[in-house]
């Protein structure tokens, strides 16, 4: 080979390269400026997985040992003179039950009292269960809980996977249709722009080994597009000095 050969064929891939290295270099920069977009939303989604997992298994607070219900804001506890302990509405159920004859008694050790000794026990809910070592109990739940956000978030990765996998075999197979026939200009710029649009949106998640073939087919379509259309301007600039 000659070197005028040689310098035709350099010519010829720096001329074939420009538009892979302009694809890339657009691609990277919309990868850069999505990537943080992406984050965001798988940070939500994992977040919105968690919130349903806590809802399903939210453990109970300290509870009154008459009526089961929770202690709370909205049913503090209520300490007797005895030192039992128990919710607000049932120190009002005892006391409604008990006759102008017969004081209240507690419902544990049947001691007497007054319903005006009744004095509540101040808690800081927030401050209490931050500080509370888990139990054994809660220690099992959020074990759960954790296994079972893996199980949702695995699957929810695996139809990803799925989906990406079908896109990048259908845009493959298109790219290899619309390459091997006589195909418009405007097929091989949809089919580009195509290509281009979806490799901004899911570059990060294709697996490593199949974005070169994307590429490839995005330059080869990107080169045969160029050739096409300065075949056309050519046939219609010859047209146009006939006439």
């Amino acid at each position: 080979m000659t070197r005028t050969e040689k310098e035709q064929v350099r010519t010829y891939k720096i001329r074939i390269c420009e538009p892979v290295l302009a694809d890339k270099k657009q691609i990277r920069e919309h990868v850069l400026a999505d990537r943080e977009r992406i984050r965001e939303h798988a940070r939500a989604d994992r977040e919105r997985i968690r919130e349903q997992v806590r809802a399903d298994y939210e453990p109970p607070d300290t509870v009154c040992n008459v009526c089961a219900e929770e202690f709370g804001p909205h049913n503090p506890p209520k300490s007797i003179p005895c030192g039992h302990i128990l919710c607000g509405s049932c120190v009002v159920r005892v006391c409604e039950r008990s006759s102008q004859r017969i004081t209240p008694c507690c419902p544990f050790c049947r001691e007497s009292f007054d319903s005006d000794v009744v004095r509540s026990v101040p808690v800081d809910y927030e401050a209490a269960e931050a500080k509370a070592p888990p139990t054994h109990w809660q220690a099992s739940v959020q074990s759960h809980r954790d296994a079972a956000f893996r199980k949702v978030y695995e699957e929810f990765k695996t139809k990803e996977a799925s989906r990406i996998r079908a896109d990048v075999q259908r845009l493959e197979d298109k790219a290899v249709n619309i390459a091997c026939k006589s195909s418009s200009v405007a097929e091989l710029n949809s089919i580009c722009n195509e290509l281009q649009d979806w490799l901004s949106r899911e570059y990060n998640k294709v697996p490593e080994g199949e974005h070169v073939s994307l590429l490839m087919s995005a330059a080869l379509l990107r080169s045969i597009l160029n050739e096409r259309t300065k075949h056309t301007k050519g046939t219609e600039s010859t047209k146009g000095a006939e006439s």
